[in-house]
């Protein structure tokens, strides 16, 4: 049997990883929409609870990838967190996009938790089956 390289290597892994990491912050948006109008917070929380949501993501994600690939854990990271702090930047397109240090803070808080999830990915040990 002949071994065929997939080009790019892992793209299926890395776009299952982006899918739930995107599921994993829209859920977490979606409990945080609920918290703001239950506890009846100001919208001024909402950039906040945002930022939380698309790290827990940009984490999960990056997790995900690594855990799957079982090697380049911070390069898997990087690449989620990347993909996360994009969709940030698209999603703060319609506002006028202005680079305020915030912002900036929200692209590195998305870059750097999909790293920290990258590095933890690859470190989950492997199920040892005993026969």
């Amino acid at each position: 049997m002949s071994e065929r390289k997939r080009f790019p290597a892992g793209f299926g892994v890395w776009l299952f990883a982006g899918l739930m990491g995107a599921l994993m912050m829209a859920v977490c948006l979606a409990g945080m929409a609920f918290l703001m109008v239950s506890r009846e917070l100001s919208g001024s929380s909402a950039a906040l609870l945002a930022t939380v949501a698309a790290g827990a993501g940009s984490f999960f994600s990056g997790w995900l990838a690594a855990f799957r690939n079982r090697e380049g854990g911070l390069l898997c990271g990087a690449v989620q967190g990347l993909i996360f702090a994009a969709l940030l930047a698209i999603l703060t397109f319609p506002a006028g996009f202005p680079m305020e240090r915030s912002i900036l803070t929200r692209f590195a808080v998305a870059v750097l938790c999909g790293i920290l999830g990258g590095f933890l990915g690859v470190r989950v040990p492997a199920k040892k089956h005993i026969h």
